[in-house]
C-alpha cells in the first residue's frame, strides 16, 4: 500500500476550503480546516509563491487565484463516473479523428455539469 503525502493533502484541503469561499482570513481557514495556524502559514506561503492563492493587501484576506470551481461542488457520483469511464475511450477516438474536443455532461438539478472532457488532447483551445 502506498503512503500518502500529508503535506500535499493539507495543501489541497486549504485550496478546497478557499475554493468554497470568496475570501478568508488565516483564523477563518484555521476554523474551517482545523489545521494549526503555523502549518497554514507555511502552506499559504508556498501556495502564494506558486500563485495558487494570494493575500490581499487591502483586507489581508486569502483568495484562490486558479479556477477550481469543481472543488466547490460535490464530487461526481459513482454512477456518473462509470458513464464517463465507459464513454471516454469513444470520445478520445473521436477527438483523435476530427480534432474537435468533446465533453460528457450530466444533468444535475436544473443545470448541466461537465464530468469529463477531451479538451486537453485536442489541438484546439477552448475558453
Amino acid at each position: 500500500m502506498l503512503k500518502e503525502n500529508r503535506s500535499l493533502e493539507r495543501g489541497l484541503i486549504v485550496l478546497e476550503t478557499l475554493a468554497r469561499n470568496q475570501s478568508m482570513s488565516l483564523s477563518e481557514i484555521h476554523r474551517a480546516t482545523g489545521l494549526p495556524k503555523s502549518t497554514l502559514r507555511r502552506l499559504l506561503a508556498t501556495l502564494a509563491r506558486q500563485r495558487f492563492v494570494r493575500r490581499s493587501l487591502a483586507d489581508k484576506q486569502y483568495r484562490i487565484t486558479v479556477n477550481l470551481h469543481d472543488l466547490a461542488i460535490d464530487p461526481v457520483q459513482p454512477g456518473s463516473a462509470l458513464i464517463a469511464d465507459i464513454a471516454l475511450p469513444h470520445l478520445l477516438d473521436l477527438t483523435s479523428r476530427i480534432g474537435w474536443p468533446s465533453d460528457i455532461h450530466i444533468f444535475e438539478d436544473h443545470w448541466m455539469r461537465i464530468i469529463e472532457s477531451t479538451r486537453s488532447v485536442s489541438p484546439y483551445s477552448l475558453y
